[in-house]
């Protein structure tokens, strides 16, 4: 049986409830069009399986509406503004999204509460688009996925619930939801829509454990302000968080292959990123407007810092890179003007084209040993670079690596320097003392010191002003002078957890000097340096090979030195027994930090000179620590549970 189309539309008449018989399967076109009457319950048989549009539109509703199982078809703006305190129970099972829907979705302005029903494995795109749900909405276990624009405009919605069976939501699915507070988004999502959740103002933290987040999934949620990363996230669509102005802290994590362009841009808050991909392909200036960004970690498993990666972050003044690294690529770190130095390891085999370019504030840079390729103006136009220390044993150079660099005055060439490339220090014209402190010169490849001038000075060490004078005797160097003084050599320590012993408490320029690292039990070296006692700001750093005990080499400058080690927790730079499934969240963090477990045993929390700063016993699965009342710096987690121990390296920002 079928109720007609229009069939009661207009009646005045009625009241209280509206009950559907079993008989009745279709309910026709504005059937109960403004049936205003109608302030009970609507009870639709579990037979109706078609609803025309705007059958029940302009109905005053006031109780119950129940969207049987059974229910294939709902045409447009079926139930749209059909009641002011409703509460619905959708069931639906086989129901399919109509393309009416997009202009005009079943429930708009229907102001309601809404339950879905054990059974529900699709909610359809645009079905409760521009619905005024109140409160929380709980999606069964049944539910596979969510629809595009699902619950668009859905101002009302204060939480969501999402289980583990959901595997997409689809685009624009809770886009302009302004209420919406907090989000958990489960390890089976493979994929958050283009738009999901954009512009949920009211939006303040997402733990996001699915796989893929499409573009603008979280743009514009302005007072979104922390983000967790705590499952497998593969990649990062355009624009994903973008404008997301409270934004503090990023970590993201090691399975992380594609980050979009402009994907943190204009995140004007943000000041921290812990990065740790291991292969990351990254599609334009991800952080473009990222002016507070400050602090930048790169983890242990990174080899590859892709092209532009953090191109004009002006702001960035602390960047931490790993000893796994080997290639920096073009305009990397382009742009940043803010950065004052930085610590190339020893491990880098290239440095691409223009990758510090314009790195106005840094004064110094020291080319490692392991270098064989420095790109074309990687660092032209750092208009305060002042001294390079050159290690590199052998390389090849694009076009003038160091052109553009007015106040550059000093150049170190290492011993260990056997051959120095084609145009490596072409256009240096301002340099006017060059230090060669090995007693063989380096092979000089066409044009290497092209546009040196005759007042340059070249110090040479003691014993060895005829031998450089006959290899380099086409460089119009003004004067050749050895240096034959002796320089004094002190050790120091940077708070406790070992000790360092020196081969020798003087040298001469260019001499070897031994250095011996003797960490205390369960204690690492954190950092080696090599610093000028008259100017601190001159540092040559000596990268640690994270050893119980270590010996390092290395060439004694022309000035007075005082070694600097610096000691940490074991394994504190990485993560140890990454098989253990450990979660801590969020990391980066202000104050309270979670750590999840199967079978916690006992937590220990260490800074990074090894002081224990907490220690307990924990049962359970779960366990929360505060560290507001700690400073800002790394510290480590050490987990212990039925499976293992594991370490987890966390940053804390107050």
């Amino acid at each position: 049986i079928s109720i007609g189309y229009g069939a009661f539309s207009n009646c005045s008449g009625f009241s209280g409830d509206l009950l559907i018989p079993n008989s009745v399967t279709t309910i026709g076109g504005f059937a109960f069009q403004n049936c205003a009457g109608f302030d009970g319950n609507l009870s639709l048989s579990t037979s109706v399986c078609s609803i025309g549009e705007s059958a029940f539109v302009g109905c005053n509703f006031g109780g119950e509406i129940v969207i049987p199982a059974s229910l294939s078809y709902l045409g447009e703006s079926a139930f749209k503004d059909c009641g002011s305190n409703l509460n619905i129970k959708y069931n639906a099972q086989n129901l399919i999204a109509e393309s009416s829907w997009s202009d005009n979705p079943p429930f708009e302005d229907c102001i309601c509460r809404l339950v879905i029903g054990d059974g529900v494995e699709q909610i359809p795109s645009n079905l409760f688009k521009k619905c005024a749900i109140s409160g929380e909405v709980v999606f069964p276990g049944s539910v596979l996925g969510i629809g595009d624009a699902a619950f668009q405009d859905c101002g009302g919605i204060a939480s969501i619930t999402i289980p583990e069976s959901v595997n997409s939501i689809g685009g624009s699915a809770f886009q302009h939801c302004t209420r919406l507070l907090s989000l958990v988004i489960p390890s089976t999502i493979a994929w958050v829509g283009n738009n999901a959740f954009a512009e949920c103002s009211s939006l303040t933290s997402v733990d996001f454990r699915g796989t893929s987040a499409g573009n603008g999934a979280f743009s514009d949620c302005a007072s979104l302000s922390s983000v967790s990363f705590t499952g497998s996230l593969a990649s990062i669509g355009n624009n994903a968080f973008q404008n997301c102005e409270a934004l503090n802290d990023i970590t993201l994590p090691v399975s992380v292959q594609q980050i979009g362009a402009r994907a943190f841009a204009n995140c004007t808050s943000l000041q921290t990123i812990y990065y740790n991909s291991v292969d990351c392909n990254i599609t334009g200036s991800w952080l473009e407007g990222c002016t507070a960004l400050k602090n930048l970690t790169i983890g242990n498993n990174v080899q590859s810092i892709p092209s532009n990666s953090f191109t004009d972050c002006v702001g960035l003044t602390n960047v931490v890179l790993p000893e796994s690294l080997k290639n920096i690529g073009a305009c990397a770190f382009k742009g940043c003007s803010g950065l004052v130095s930085i610590n190339i390891p020893s491990t880098v085999e290239s440095i691409g084209g223009n990758a510090f370019y314009g790195c106005q504030n840094l004064t110094s840079v020291i080319i490692p040993k392991s270098l064989n390729d420095l790109g074309a103006f990687s660092f032209g136009n750092c208009s305060r670079l002042t001294n390079i220390y050159y290690q590199a044993e052998h390389s090849e150079s694009g076009t003038s690596p160091f052109d553009g660099c007015p106040s550059l005055a000093t150049l170190y060439i290492d011993p260990c320097v056997l051959d120095i490339g084609s145009e490596v220090f072409r256009h240096c014209q301002t340099i006017h003392f060059v230090v060669a402190m090995g007693d063989t010169p380096a092979q000089l490849g066409v044009d290497a010191f092209a546009d040196f001038t005759d007042n340059m000075v070249l110090m040479v060490s003691c014993g060895n002003r005829v031998t450089y004078y006959s290899a380099w005797n086409m460089i119009p160097f003004n004067n050749i002078i050895e240096d034959c003084n002796v320089y004094f050599i002190e050790s120091g320590i940077v708070g406790s957890g070992g000790d360092i012993v020196l081969s020798q408490t003087e040298a001469r320029m260019g001499e070897e000097v031994q250095i011996t690292v003797n960490p205390n039990p369960g204690m690492e070296l954190a950092s080696l340096n090599v610093c000028n006692v008259n100017d601190p700001t001159q540092i040559i750093p000596i990268n640690p090979a994270n050893e119980v005990a270590s010996t390092y080499n290395f060439y004694m400058p022309p000035f007075g030195v005082v070694v600097m080690a610096t000691f940490e927790v074991g394994t504190s730079v990485g993560e140890i027994n990454k098989d253990i499934p450990i979660a801590v969240y969020p990391n980066p963090v202000k104050d309270k930090m979670k750590i999840e477990a199967e079978g916690i045993k006992n937590i220990g929390v260490f800074n990074l000179i090894g002081q224990e700063i907490f220690c307990g016993r924990v049962n359970g699965n779960e366990f929360e620590f505060d560290f507001s009342g700690q400073g800002t710096g790394i510290y480590l987690i050490r987990v212990e549970t039925e499976s293992g121990v594991a370490t987890k390296r966390v940053m804390v920002n107050l």
